[in-house]
């Protein structure tokens, strides 16, 4: 039980590490040709995947579970919701 908790976590920080790479990654690109941001597409979930591959690798040998995906989801929705109207206001969601 300890070892799956410490998943959870793990998958709720990748979660809310994805979601603050993602608000970078949208606000960097949004001026890009579209082919650039097509090649950065890729590029950026090939990292995040390999990133989240490796977390699971090292935790649990890569056993992909329900509570992974909803670490993540939870970690990125955390993010989203909270954490990004602190470090931004609320300037991209025009209100």
């Amino acid at each position: 039980m300890n070892r799956q908790f410490s998943v959870l976590l793990a998958s709720v920080a990748l979660g809310f590490l994805m979601g603050m790479v993602l608000e970078r990654y949208w606000r960097l690109t949004q001026r890009w040709r579209r082919h650039q941001v097509i090649v950065a597409d890729a590029a950026l979930w090939a990292v995040l995947s390999a990133l989240v591959f490796l977390v699971l690798l090292y935790l649990n040998r890569a056993e992909i579970r329900f509570a992974v995906f909803l670490g993540i989801g939870l970690g990125t929705l955390i993010y989203c919701r909270i954490i990004k109207k602190f470090l931004w206001g609320r300037s991209r969601e025009g209100k």
